[in-house]
């Protein structure tokens, strides 16, 4: 607990503890309780993270699921993995703390947590720390031109603004949610495939995907994730004649090719129909691992067509 003054407003509350988020979520209650519910919260707990990791055993994956606080490592260095609390994950510390100052986008606060206004949190430089290839995709992309009509960032995609006070007794103003929408959320999954279309001409089926919506390949992040294209042609009677199935996946052009849809592209895939009547039934599906059945994949979009 900590206390914040906003003009002539304030609140006192008991020192903060460096060492624990729980200490910032009596000023901050909206942010914490959101931060609980994302995957940041569960960075070094999830079912997910321990398999890949073989139960924590893979050390150059572990410094991005439990970091010392970015500011104190230093922006743009690699992540270094704390000793204490890991069971937060990605948490309020990590992203704030910079020895006993609280930093983050707003100027004129105060209070025992030291509130200091950094530039690092109006671009992408503290989501590249762990996100750095998705990160790296988004430069080259329309989407981090500033002044363009399509400029964004990760903050506004990922953590969409909202009108509220950022703190207890604050004032009300545009903030960042800390829900984190990513590639665990359907709408964020779905708007990421918005631009999906499906038609059926002379005898070909055309779909279309146009990843102009996400400032990074598609999938982005961890390697492995995939998006899957389902396609099924389907007679007048509904009988299933022909299937198709197509796999873009993240890669690293290393051990695993990337075949992930390139930010500002298009994906064009194209099939003889076979027959002359019918529907064609697409369907996006998505992985975020591989070991992941079709079946338990998340379904993103369907589509249909009729011809």
């Amino acid at each position: 607990m900590f206390g914040l003054a906003f003009g002539s407003y304030q609140v006192l509350l008991a020192k903060v503890d460096w060492n624990n988020s729980e200490s910032c979520k009596e000023c901050h209650a909206d942010i914490y309780k959101e931060w609980e519910t994302t995957r940041h919260a569960q960075a070094w707990k999830s079912k997910q993270f321990t398999e890949q990791t073989q139960n924590r055993t893979k050390a150059d994956c572990l410094p991005c699921h439990a970091p010392k606080p970015i500011f104190e490592t230093g922006i743009g260095k690699e992540n270094v993995l704390r000793d204490d609390n890991r069971e937060s994950g990605v948490n309020c510390i990590t992203c704030h703390r910079q020895n006993q100052k609280a930093l983050g986008p707003f100027k004129d606060t105060k209070g025992e947590c030291n509130p200091a206004p950094t530039s690092e949190f109006k671009d992408n430089s503290t989501c590249q720390m762990c996100h750095k290839n998705t990160s790296e995709e988004w430069k080259t992309s329309s989407f981090s031109h500033e002044g363009a009509k399509n400029y964004s960032t990760c903050a506004k995609c990922h953590m969409k603004p909202i009108k509220r006070a950022a703190a207890k007794g604050g004032v009300v103003k545009e903030v960042f949610q800390h829900v984190t929408y990513g590639g665990y959320d359907l709408k964020a999954l779905q708007e990421s495939v918005r631009d999906l279309t499906v038609t059926v001409d002379k005898g070909k089926v055309h779909i279309v995907i146009t990843n102009d919506c996400t400032g990074h390949t598609l999938p982005s992040g961890t390697v492995g994730r995939q998006l899957l294209i389902m396609t099924a042609v389907k007679d007048e009677n509904e009988k299933t004649v022909d299937m198709h199935r197509e796999v873009f996946e993240k890669g690293d052009n290393k051990e695993k090719k990337d075949t992930s849809i390139p930010v500002d592209k298009k994906l064009e895939l194209m099939y003889d129909a076979k027959i002359t009547s019918g529907e064609i039934v697409v369907k996006v599906l998505y992985k975020s691992t591989p070991t992941v059945k079709d079946k338990g994949a998340i379904e993103v979009t369907e589509k249909k067509a009729n011809f």
